[in-house]
């Protein structure tokens, strides 16, 4: 989807399939002759656009807030904020640890309480104290592995919701 952001034309990438939907709903109500679809795109592509000035990344406006953004905030033109439990590995493609970023803080908190869950050991005390969910910007974390030689891997998680809607978009393609 196309937009113009401080008097340009740029590209619509919404973190949150729901969010994407909604807008295409209300450009399709303004503009109903215009074959336009909600499509899956790598993350990697729209970051790349969006360092070229071509694209804005939307996230959404639960993530902003859980990142700590007022009340009232708009999502369009905010940073992407990820979120991490920093306690937490997972096992990457290449079978090395990385650290899970989130776009859902809750999706995270979840993955935080089944690793907890699945460790016996752990004292219910010591779980509030040391094991917490952080955020960070989608830029910081890509500035971090591009500049900082001792930063751990990152798995980026794609939202639950996302993941659902490439399915579905890939069997219906």
């Amino acid at each position: 989807m196309k937009c113009e952001l401080n008097g340009a034309m740029t590209a619509l990438f919404f973190v949150e399939v729901a969010d994407a939907q909604t807008e295409l709903e209300e450009v399709k109500s303004a503009m109903p002759d215009l074959p336009l679809d909600v499509i899956p795109f790598p993350l990697s592509e729209a970051f790349q656009w969006w360092c070229e000035d071509k694209g804005t990344i939307v996230p959404t406006l639960a993530a902003i807030k859980a990142a700590g953004a007022p009340d009232g905030v708009e999502p369009l033109g905010q940073q992407v904020p990820l979120f991490a439990c920093l306690e937490m590995q997972a096992e990457s493609k290449e079978g090395k640890p990385a650290l899970p970023l989130f776009f859902v803080h809750a999706e995270a908190k979840e993955a935080m309480e089944m690793a907890l869950a699945a460790d016996e050991d752990t004292e219910e005390n010591k779980v509030e104290e040391t094991f917490k969910v952080v955020s960070l910007s989608l830029q910081r974390a890509v500035e971090l592995l591009a500049t900082v030689p001792s930063t751990p891997a990152f798995q980026f998680v794609t939202p639950v919701s996302s993941s659902q809607y490439v399915a579905g978009y890939l069997k219906s393609n």
